[in-house]
């Protein structure tokens, strides 16, 4: 059990962003535990397009 889970740690999750830092020494999310809720992630794979008809191609 890590210790968020047993009620202990920081109250914080920390994201270090490596991209796109333009001028900043340092680009960094946060995320408090506390106002997480609830959240679902759901993945899928396209259908291929169907292809136009040769009158409406350019």
């Amino acid at each position: 059990m890590d210790g968020r889970a047993a009620g202990t740690g920081l109250e914080v999750y920390t994201i270090n962003k490596s991209f796109n830092k333009a001028n900043f020494l340092t680009r960094k999310d946060f995320i408090a535990y506390d106002k997480i809720q609830t959240f679902e992630v759901k993945e899928y794979t396209p259908e291929p397009q169907c292809k136009r008809p040769s009158f409406l191609r350019d």
